[in-house]
């Protein structure tokens, strides 16, 4: 293929990427009816949704990852870890990580936050700090884990033992938790572009009930698959 057409070809696809994500964005936001909700999430998964719904980032869980141990005990303790002061490191206690490291890695306490998506430290501090002063009350919390990052399988029944009201988990195999749905990729990255189609997101927001996707939505999905973006 000559240069002018893979610029052609390449002009055509960012086009129809953009086009469907468009549509998606039109139906997601549409649906939307409950606007103060906070995406709890161990990686970038809740920035998809945040970002075809048009939402504003209400949570500091964007562009970043945490590690499943380090998730957990947030989650046991969300009111102590978020009123610590992030403290920087050079190193990460996960040690594997420290050969790709290229980001911020933040402390608060005992946990670890990678701030995978962030450019310095500086820019870390002030949007975690800016966005946890938008988180609502817990009752507004939807919180997602997922077997990434240093999981291991008594995390997944510490998850689901936890009592917030709403709560998911994607895994590569199926637990017996309700809550718990199971990868059709068990290679897939757990992102929104991974996991949209097994699950409603938008009525699970709206109503606090996880449902497979039907009717309008269905259709469109199965003619237009969403492009990954975040």
């Amino acid at each position: 293929m000559s240069r002018t057409l893979k610029k052609i070809s390449y002009h055509i696809d960012t086009i129809k990427k953009k086009l469907v994500r468009n549509i998606y964005s039109l139906v997601y936001s549409s649906r939307l009816k409950n606007k103060d909700f906070a995406i709890i999430s161990n990686n970038c998964w809740g920035g998809g949704i945040y970002q075809i719904t048009k939402s504003p980032y209400n949570t500091p869980f964007i562009g970043l990852f945490i590690n499943a141990p380090c998730y957990i005990k947030f989650l046991r303790n969300p009111d102590y870890y978020l009123n610590q002061n992030i403290e920087f490191v050079k190193k990460s206690k996960y040690l594997h990580l420290n050969t790709l490291q290229k980001y911020p890695i933040g402390c608060l306490s005992d946990i670890e936050i990678h701030f995978l998506h962030y450019k310095s430290e500086d820019e870390a501090t002030k949007k975690w700090t800016r966005r946890c002063q938008r988180l609502p009350s817990k009752d507004s919390w939807y919180i997602k884990f997922d077997d990434r990052d240093n999981f291991e399988e008594t995390h997944i029944h510490e998850f689901h033992q936890l009592s917030y009201k709403n709560k998911i988990s994607f895994t590569k195999k199926k637990y017996e938790y309700e809550l718990n749905l199971k990868l059709k990729n068990k290679d897939d990255l757990i992102l929104f572009h991974t996991t949209y189609d097994l699950m409603d997101i938008i009525h699970w927001i709206n109503t606090t009930e996880v449902k497979k996707p039907n009717g309008f939505l269905l259709v469109i999905q199965t003619l237009l698959k969403y492009y990954p973006k975040y």
